[in-house]
């Protein structure tokens, strides 16, 4: 209130001023340097800063920026390097949103794919992608990357709402229903879009998934057969052969697509199983199995979100079906999935389910034991361990332990040393020590 109005008017028009001069000034090194990514991208950066920019102008610096060598001069932004991945990942984010408002939509997919090349668990860039797939009537794709989004940002109602609407079309109404009333609740405005529809009651009682019986050519069958049991024999290159053969019998078949990653995967070869699960899930999207192949893969090459992703989709559609088919371990995987992601509330509970379901079994009780441990119940954590000795054995128990207690030794060097950290780190080393005298471990 003290200050002086003509004053402030003042600077602020030297402050816009001097931006334009420095938009000119980044400009004319642009031209000097066509070839130098680095200079088109801060043109563009500085261009956008402007109170009333030129879109198209930006644009066309970001296109010559992603043209350009990203690497030639890494720039300093407040001291802090920008990586040639983080620019072109702006650059080609920024292509893409305004393709859209041009209404480009195959073009902001292209767009969209080049960030997720360097990102995969980009949420943004998931959600860009997904409205363009929408916008193409590509649902089945465009519920992958918002599954992805959801599992980065899992509180995004505009995320869950489109998820919803993929859902819909998919004919997948429960889950579809199950996302709106996630989206309402973080947004109540969108209960305004739904009247008129099947969802305008959110506790309405909506049809089951519909799982239809997959038809499969004879001979493409026989073929899997020996596959499986080749697979069994452990002749895992000669498996992956009998499924290519039934696979070219039959393209649509997904169970022999999903067989041939599942023995890809035993040979390591990560990159033609996680195609392969891709293809059997494009196949049959409500087969839960296929989803827990493609987590396995996800986990190995250390993408959380998408492992989270398709642990939370196999439980997700193991729902959907009888409860005789139901299966714990999926419930387990989706736990300690989401522990890792330090989202312990969740984590707790999926592996208290799968504990329900399937109380004698070891294993459940040791991952639920791990889970309580890392939140500081001591006592919970130790009478389940007593629990699930009974039914696991010690080489089990102490591969799981260790391999709890190395994340939360890396988690420890990379985050502040709070007291949190400290006592769930105190907590696993003494279930260590109680594991290591139950079991007779070395």
């Amino acid at each position: 209130d003290d200050t002086d109005d003509e004053g402030v008017i003042g600077l602020a028009s030297d402050v816009v001023k001097r931006a334009h001069g420095a938009v000119a000034d980044l400009q004319a090194a642009a031209e000097a340097l066509p070839k130098v990514g680095a200079v088109h991208f801060w043109a563009a950066r500085a261009e956008r800063a402007l109170p009333e920019p030129n879109i198209d102008h930006v644009a066309a610096q970001y296109a010559q920026a992603i043209e350009a060598d990203f690497s030639a001069l890494p720039p300093a932004d407040g001291g802090a390097l920008l990586t040639p991945a983080a620019m072109a990942t702006e650059a080609w984010l920024f292509t893409g949103k305004i393709q859209g408002i041009k209404g480009d939509w195959q073009a902001v997919i292209e767009s969209t794919g080049h960030v997720l090349e360097l990102d995969s668990e980009h949420a943004e860039a998931l959600k860009l992608q997904a409205t363009g797939y929408v916008q193409t009537k590509a649902f089945k794709e465009a519920l992958g990357d918002l599954r992805v989004a959801i599992a980065v940002t899992p509180d995004d109602p505009d995320a869950l709402f489109m998820r919803a609407l993929c859902r819909d079309n998919l004919q997948q109404y429960r889950l579809a229903q199950a996302d709106l009333r996630a989206a309402v609740r973080n947004k109540p405005a969108l209960a305004e879009r739904l009247k008129g529809s099947r969802y305008e009651n959110l506790n309405a009682t909506l049809p089951p998934l519909a799982v239809a019986e997959p038809k499969t050519d004879a001979n493409a069958e026989r073929l899997k057969e020996k596959a499986e049991a080749l697979f069994r024999k452990k002749d895992f290159a000669g498996a992956i052969a009998a499924y290519t053969l039934a696979v070219e019998e039959d393209p649509g078949y997904a169970d022999a697509f999903d067989g041939r990653g599942q023995a890809e995967v035993e040979l390591k070869k990560w990159a033609d199983a996680q195609a392969d699960f891709d293809r059997a899930i494009f196949l049959a999207p409500t087969e839960p199995g296929y989803f827990t192949d493609r987590a396995h893969v996800h986990e190995v090459g250390g993408r959380k979100y998408r492992e989270l992703s398709d642990s939370a989709a196999a439980v997700e559609l193991m729902k959907e079906r009888p409860p005789e088919e139901w299966s714990s371990g999926r419930l387990i995987r989706l736990g300690l999935c989401e522990q890792s992601l330090r989202r312990f509330d969740e984590g707790s509970a999926h592996l208290e389910e799968a504990h329900k379901m399937d109380p004698l079994t070891g294993y459940s009780a040791i991952s639920l034991a791990l889970c309580y441990a890392a939140r500081g119940k001591a006592k919970e954590s130790q009478e389940l361990v007593a629990t699930g000795l009974k039914d696991a054995s010690a080489a089990a128990v102490q591969a799981l332990l260790q391999a709890t207690i190395r994340e939360r030794e890396e988690a420890q060097r990379t985050m502040d040393a709070g007291i949190m950290v400290v006592s769930q780190y105190i907590a696993l080393k003494e279930l260590e020590l109680t594991l290591k005298a139950k079991t007779g471990a070395k």
